[in-house]
């Protein structure tokens, strides 16, 4: 049997009560409970509602809240599921018109049998909108882990009547657990939900500071343990988006001094895909939905008139003092030390770079000394030359100021300079070599001065050995023990 959605007359007094009026009462004296926010009937069996009677709101109210970013305009369906299969008729005539408002149409799920609201799937659940399978839900499990988010239908729906096909399966065989609903809703953004929360629930200055003065200085009872405080810190911070704050706000009902950007927090919600994890406040995790923000006018003097202060220290006075974030200090005064010590390495290279610029403009590896008046021919040698060269001339005069170089010292190469350009014939310094060593002792004795041990055992021979003296006792304490230049010569 196919029904069609609830847009039938009103023919009792508790048609928007969530059994639609099939409920039956049976006591004349039987009192309804109204809702303080549309004025209308539910049973109090229907909704398991214990409270005051002045207090309730009934679940299609509620519903209005469930999402501030999808808030509901006109509701196109809803019944209480249990273990259901039901097939019924939804009118979407006006799909069009809602598409070009930018209106979508959602289908959510609210349990009964909790007082906090939430949405919730049952344990299984099937959508088919015009014989199309549009939704799946499955049991849970341990491999499974669901994220129960109100599901957007408008891509199925098409414009006149739309045939709707759902099955479900509870934990519970005969109860109904859940009131399954089809609305129409008006997508909200961030923005409007700060310029509207900016006209509506910005507290006044003054009500604002004894707000924080009342915190600061509430009693607590002798039974609760705490830690005695005469100051309290804030942050300026938001500890959502760890950033300056710049519209400070928090729950009214919340028991904190500490506020978080406006801004920062809407937009980590809408962002949040865990549909139920949203709408906590990041302090005290109670559920603050944007009806429940405020804005304090209070933090935002202090943030205006301290624009490079992270925390402050408040005392029960309302007097604060800055606390300094000394490890920011020191990692800015690290960087500007490290700036200075890179800032002298590109001088002391640029410096390097000129000089051998300098260098190198000049005749390469000839050194000039001051003399008087005479001719002076210089030799420049390397310091890992091992030949042994001799003097040009008897006297070579030291230079008056001795040349002064920095950076690394370059290695000279021998260079011929004919200082009196006047003379026809050219100076010229020839390098004496070693001659090699002869058969006779003396020439041995330079050989075993110049090479290493390890040499003079090579080119050692038996014949030479009886030139020595009879001072050497044996050929080991020869090698040991070789003899010293001078003791051979004297020998």
């Amino acid at each position: 049997m196919v029904r069609k959605s609830k847009v039938a007359s009103i023919t009792n007094d508790y048609y928007y009560c969530i059994c639609s009026g099939s409920f039956v009462v049976k006591d004349p004296d039987y009192k309804p409970l109204v809702c303080k926010l549309c004025s209308k009937y539910s049973h109090r069996e229907c909704t398991n509602y214990s409270g005051k009677q002045e207090e309730f709101e009934c679940l299609l109210c509620k519903i209005h809240l469930l999402d501030p970013f999808n808030t509901v305009d006109n509701y196109l369906w809803y019944e209480c599921i249990g273990n259901t299969t039901s097939y019924f008729v939804v009118d979407a005539t006006n799909l069009r018109k809602w598409r070009s408002n930018n209106k979508d149409i959602y289908m959510a799920c609210i349990p009964l049998n909790k007082e906090v609201l939430q949405h919730e799937w049952p344990k299984t659940f099937q959508l088919k909108i015009n014989n199309d399978m549009v939704h799946v839900v499955k049991e849970p499990s341990w491999e499974h882990k669901r994220r129960d988010n109100p599901i957007k239908v408008t891509y199925a729906m098409r414009t006149g009547e739309n045939l709707i096909n759902i099955t479900s399966t509870t934990y519970t065989e005969n109860e109904p657990l859940f009131l399954l609903v089809m609305f129409v809703c008006n997508q909200v953004t961030v923005h409007n939900i700060i310029d509207t929360l900016k006209m509506n629930h910005t507290i006044p200055y003054e009500e604002a500071r004894d707000r924080i003065y009342s915190i600061l200085n509430t009693k607590i009872d002798d039974d609760e343990i705490v830690c005695m405080e005469n100051t309290f810190k804030m942050d300026l911070i938001c500890p959502v988006t760890l950033d300056k704050i710049t519209i400070p706000t928090r729950g009214r009902f919340c028991g904190h001094i500490q506020c978080y950007d406006l801004f920062g927090y809407l937009k980590v919600m809408e962002r949040t895909s865990a549909f139920n994890m949203r709408w906590k406040c990041p302090e005290c995790h109670l559920i603050v939905k944007p009806y429940d923000l405020v804005i304090d006018t209070y933090v935002e003097k202090l943030i205006v008139d301290l624009p490079n202060v992270k925390t402050i220290q408040l005392d029960k006075d309302l007097n604060y003092r800055i606390i300094l974030d000394l490890n920011n200090a020191r990692s800015s005064a690290k960087t500007q030390s490290d700036d200075e010590q890179q800032l002298n390495n590109d001088e002391d290279m640029d410096y390097v770079a000129d000089l051998e610029t300098t260098m190198n403009s000049t005749t390469e590896n000839v050194i000039e000394l001051e003399s008087d008046g005479q001719n002076v021919d210089v030799i420049c040698i390397s310091d890992d030359d091992v030949n042994i060269q001799e003097p040009v001339n008897d006297i070579i005069e030291p230079p008056k100021t001795p040349p002064t170089s920095r950076g690394r010292p370059r290695k000279n190469k021998i260079v011929d300079k004919n200082i009196n350009s006047s003379s026809s014939s050219e100076k010229k310094t020839r390098k004496r070599k070693l001659k090699k060593p002869t058969d006779g002792p003396d020439s041995f004795a330079i050989t075993i001065a110049d090479k290493t041990l390890a040499d003079c055992v090579n080119t050692f021979n038996q014949q030479t050995l009886h030139s020595f003296t009879n001072s050497t006792p044996s050929y080991d304490n020869f090698i040991l023990k070789p003899p010293v230049i001078n003791q051979m010569n004297k020998t």
